[in-house]
């Protein structure tokens, strides 16, 4: 492998750190210097790939919660939408039961027994629709 020559300067502080090393593992400076360059140089090559695989999974990682966020959000239309019905079946419900002559207490109770659960049926039905679905039947499509 071909190899190239490079002149450094050195701080005090740095060489005294340097020599520190060499005599402590009793191998050349050259040698010290050119591990302590690798490791530096593997270090910052690392980090830098590092840093492009974080910016690549928070880039998927935002895309994902993105259409989280989105099917929450028609969740929560959906639910709005249950709940406004619900309440206008109940008002319905109570004007039909005051309003039906000749009905006795018990059929009143069967009746909006039986109205309660078609309209749990159709809010099932309901949430098991997109939105765009569900626009469409609104919109007799």
């Amino acid at each position: 492998m071909k190899q190239h020559v490079v002149n450094v300067r050195l701080s005090k502080v740095l060489y005294d750190q340097i020599k520190s090393l060499v005599a402590t593992r009793e191998e050349a400076i050259v040698e010290v210097i050119r591990r302590l360059l690798e490791q530096g140089a593997n270090t910052e090559i690392v980090a830098q790939g590092l840093d492009t695989i974080t910016t690549a999974i928070r880039k998927t990682i935002r895309a994902e919660l993105k259409s989280t966020e989105n099917r929450l959000a028609a969740l929560g239309a959906k639910a709005g939408i249950a709940a406004s019905t619900a309440e206008q079946m109940v008002a319905d419900m109570v004007e039909h039961a005051n309003s039906t002559p000749g009905m006795t207490p018990e059929e009143k109770k069967r009746q909006a027994r039986f109205l309660h659960e078609e309209a749990r049926k159709k809010a099932i039905a309901l949430l098991k629709k997109s939105v765009e679905e569900w626009m469409c039947d609104q919109n007799g499509n």
